[in-house]
Formats: structure tokens, sequence, C-alpha cells
């Protein structure tokens, strides 16, 4: 009965109505609204407070459902990841982006491919970009060779830039790795500043690809890759917005950090709360899917070329 009776203090009732056969009594916890196919991502309150490309998505979400569609299929060409890739996003997935859920690998792909396209229309030309849609946990575990050998196509072909942009993908958990070729550096802004034991499989596959790097190209080349933890930006505990946050560091690392009135820009942003100050990240992600995925004219467009 003791225990009976710090059980019913816990969720607030008596024991009687703990022990008792009508759970009507008994609190019970919300439950978290889910996807349904074809209803609203969002409600109707809150979507009329959401940006325009938000809105815009909104509304062609609604209609392809309606012609039965479930992914949303995207082209990208050649230089973005150096070589021809297909994009493919669940439907499904809009709801976790209008809803500041988990991020997915293809969705972060989508802002990767976003931040390339800011970079050269800036003339940034020192910075270059993993596909963490083509490299994360799942591939390093089951196709390890194949995945080792696009690792070694990225850096081979971006060794010239400053910083190699890898967000990584673990235990439902997101990263950000800043691969410095020339200082043989990785480092690391982890949204929940874990410890990198998480991840070692990938930093022995590294570790190895490095060594083939190194024999095929000249240069001062550091023995190993060292990993270095570095202070980012930190999620609240118990969400999971950790893919939001890396796309926030992403943004800090390449075209914010060319803007000449930064004190500004951090100034307005601390005084944001977490989900307005990350509002501005879904909505560059649903104007890069309304105008160059599902525009018939869309840089990523399957329908570009026909």
């Amino acid at each position: 009965m003791e225990t009976a009776a710090a059980l019913a203090a816990q969720v607030g009732c008596t024991v009687e109505e703990l022990l008792s056969a009508h759970d009507a009594a008994v609190p019970t916890a919300d439950i978290a609204p889910k996807f349904v196919y074809g209803a609203d991502l969002v409600s109707k309150e809150r979507l009329h407070q959401l940006p325009t490309h938000m809105r815009n998505l909104h509304k062609w979400y609604l209609d392809a459902c309606k012609e039965n569609k479930t992914f949303i299929v995207g082209n990208i060409p050649e230089e973005y990841y150096f070589r021809r890739e297909d994009l493919h996003i669940e439907i499904s997935e809009l709801w976790q982006l209008f809803n500041l859920d988990s991020l997915d690998k293809s969705l972060m792909s989508c802002y990767c491919l976003l931040k390339i396209d800011e970079c050269r229309r800036n003339k940034i030309t020192n910075i270059g970009f993993v596909d963490p849609d083509k490299v994360h946990h799942g591939t390093v575990k089951d196709k390890t060779e194949d995945t080792g050998g696009n690792l070694l196509r990225f850096i081979t072909e971006q060794h010239f830039c400053d910083s190699i942009l890898f967000p990584y993908n673990y235990s439902f958990h997101w990263i950000l790795l800043d691969i410095q070729v020339n200082k043989g550096i990785v480092e690391v802004r982890d949204p929940l500043s874990r410890d990198l034991e998480g991840f070692r499989d990938l930093q022995h596959l590294l570790q190895r690809v490095w060594k083939v790097f190194k024999k095929r190209n000249k240069g001062n080349f550091a023995e190993t890759l060292t990993f270095t933890p570095v202070p980012c930006a930190q999620q609240p505990q118990g969400t999971n917005l950790c893919g939001y946050y890396v796309c926030e560091s992403i943004r800090m690392l390449t075209t914010e950090k060319q803007n000449d009135n930064r004190f500004n820009v951090d100034f307005m942003r601390e005084k944001l709360q977490p989900h307005e100050h990350l509002l501005g990240i879904t909505e560059e992600v649903a104007g890069l899917l309304m105008r160059e995925v599902i525009d018939d004219n869309g840089l990523f467009s399957p329908n570009r070329f026909f």
C-alpha cells in the first residue's frame, strides 16, 4: 500500500481512485499530435501566423495529397555533390518541418543545397559540404566501403576549402563536423555537448579515408585527423531541435559570417523565443522546396529538362 500511496500522490489522486476501475478518475497525459495524411499539418490559427513560403508549401501539400502523392522528388546536378543525385523527401517529413520536430536527412540535405547556392551568389568559395543524405550512421554501419568512397570524393573535390561542413546524424541526433583539411582538424559542434564516443565508427572511417587522401594528394597534411569539440548554441533539453540548431550553426559559418551587421543580428536573435528563432530556418527550407524542387523550372526539379 505504501507504493500505491506514493504513486497516487505522484499522479494527484487518492489510493481508492488509483485502485478503482474508474480510469477517468486518474489524470492522463496529453497525446502529442501526429501526422495524418491529407490533414492540415498545423492548426488553422497557427497556419495564418506562418510566413509566406510555409503557407504556400502547406497549400501545395494539401493539393498533393488529393493526387495521392507520397514523395517530393528532386534531381541534384553534378556540380553540387560532384555527381548527379536523386532527392526523395517523404510527404510525412513536412509535418516534422512545420511542427519543429526531428529534421529528416533529406531536408538537411536541402538546407545544405540552399547554403551552397547562397555561398556561390555571395562569392564565398572557401566553404564546402558533405551531403548528409548520403553519409549518415546507417550508411557508415551498413555500407562502409561505399560511404568511405563518398567521403573521399567530398574531401578530394573540396580540399582547397577552409571548411567542409558535414551535418551528421547518429542515434537520432544531429551534430555538425567542420573538416579543415589544411589543418588536419575536425571541429565538432554538438547542440547537446555530448562526448565524442557516440560516433566513433565515423571517426575511424574518416581516419581511413584521410590516409587514402594523403597518398593520392601531394601536400603537407597532418598525419591523422584531430577531432575537437567547440562551443555552439545548445538546444533546450527534452526537445528534438538538434537539426535546426545544426542548421543555425551552418548559417553562422556561411552567409551570416560575411554579414557586416553581425552584432545587430546576434542581438535580435537573443531576444527571440526558440520557436521564433528557428522559424527562419523552416521558412528557408520551405522556400527552397517551392522555388527549386516543386516548381518545374527550379534548379532541382526533375521536370526541368523535359
